[in-house]
């Protein structure tokens, strides 16, 4: 068995999954239930990005006990599905081939896109896309929640199959997707394979290969330039698919940690400087207060200061309890400007998200961290860490905190969230 972890538009579900078998074979481990639409676009926006976060985290927590390693599914339209009939091609042809077929299905260039494809039996090739800024977007949230991923997956049959996260662009298939019909191969497929093989132990036909792949590029950038400057129609006749992102940009390293980095951290101190949010002694204050609110079930998903902007997500047994939660955080001075939004009950709990503004109370001078820095500070209060997440109990997690105010250091984003008994994981984003 395989854990399945799905992303649908409206809930999140573990499943135990049968090796080889879809998601409609798997059986249900656990679910919950968003309280808006999930789709790419969360991914740039930082109160659905939060939002969903707590989502995750919640059901890590509640499924602790099953592991960290899952497939995940993502809906088919946050992506690129394709087939393609004829696999019967030279193969110098069938890498070009592909890439072909991408350029016609994307709006502007297919390096931004990551994809992979199998073979059937039948000799149909099947293909799926997904752009690398989301696919980097829906790492990083995996990672920061604590799962692992194994493969990326676009829902639905043949889809399914094709796990985007492992790209073989620029290689050879590996695998043969099989048929209800035949689980052998044909001819078609094993001639792909066996004509790949030749091209690892001939060099000529290695040469060959690559003048056909260069002269493919060529006229794949020739076609582009042309529709481009002259056949494409105004920005506003295009169709917008939701999962057509903006493109990454060219200078952007490739590992970023950050999954969508917001503006003002390009611009960053590199020694010390007067920014304008809340330091990190307010946002340390403000959550004593707000961590003093909660009792027994009444608590929180996940809590995050960004800026000046204050988010919780809260749950309790019922809609009355957390509005009474809610309202004893928006006595506490220092906040402003609350919006509570409206909850949903999933697996018997109640959530709902509260946003609010700081109310920033002092700009003085703060000094630029260094990762180097934040990850010797958690060492000594004996917390352990992944890059920029750290885990610890309540009382190191905030004698952390403290050392981090005391220091004066700028922190852009922090994250809090319940991790185990009496165990809280941070995010820190300079």
């Amino acid at each position: 068995m395989a854990l399945l972890l799905r992303w649908r538009k409206t809930n999140i579900a573990l499943l135990d999954q049968p090796e080889g078998g879809s998601a409609d074979d798997g059986q249900l481990i656990d679910q919950i239930g968003l309280d808006f639409e999930l789709g790419p676009l969360a991914f740039t926006f930082d109160e659905e990005r939060h939002r969903f976060l707590a989502a995750l985290t919640q059901l890590k927590s509640s499924t602790a006990e099953h592991g960290d390693q899952v497939d995940l599914s993502i809906p088919a339209d946050w992506g690129i599905a394709h087939q393609v009939p004829n696999a019967d091609l030279p193969a110098g042809e069938l890498e070009a081939h592909l890439q072909w077929e991408l350029s016609k299905a994307v709006v502007d260039s297919q390096e931004q896109y990551r994809y992979n494809y199998l073979v059937g039996s039948d000799g149909v090739i099947v293909m799926t896309a997904l752009r690398i800024q989301l696919l980097d977007a829906i790492n990083q949230l995996m990672q920061d929640s604590g799962f692992s991923v194994r493969g990326v997956f676009l829902d639905g049959e043949p889809w399914s199959r094709v796990n985007i996260a492992d790209s073989r662009a620029h290689s050879e298939p590996e695998a043969v997707l099989p048929t209800k019909e035949d689980q052998g191969e044909t001819d078609s497929a094993a001639d792909i394979k066996a004509s790949y093989r030749e091209r690892h132990k001939r060099k000529a036909s290695g040469a060959r290969v690559f003048l056909v792949i260069i002269l493919a590029f060529v006229l794949i950038g020739a076609g582009f330039v042309t529709w481009k400057f002259f056949l494409q129609k105004p920005a506003d006749d295009l169709p917008q698919q939701v999962a057509q992102q903006p493109a990454v940009s060219q200078d952007e390293p490739e590992t970023s940690p950050s999954a969508i980095p917001p503006p003002d951290q390009q611009e960053q101190p590199t020694s010390e400087a007067t920014v304008q949010w809340a330091d990190m002694s307010q946002r340390l204050g403000i959550l004593s207060q707000v961590m003093n609110t909660f009792s027994g079930v009444n608590t929180f998903d996940l809590i995050s200061f960004t800026e000046n902007h204050f988010f919780c997500q809260l749950i309790g047994p019922d809609q009355g309890d957390v509005q009474n939660t809610s309202a004893k955080i928006q006595q506490i001075s220092g906040l402003s400007q609350f919006k509570l939004s409206p909850g949903t009950l999933s697996m018997g709990v109640y959530r709902s998200t509260l946003n609010a503004s700081i109310v920033v109370q002092q700009n003085g001078t703060m000094v630029a961290a260094s990762k180097e820095g934040l990850i010797a500070l958690a060492k000594q209060h004996g917390i352990s860490n992944r890059d920029l997440i750290f885990t610890g109990s309540h009382a190191d997690v905030m004698a952390f905190l403290s050392d981090i105010a005391n220091h004066r250091y700028a922190i852009y984003r922090l994250i809090i969230t319940p991790w185990g008994e009496n165990q809280y994981r941070t995010v820190l984003e300079l």
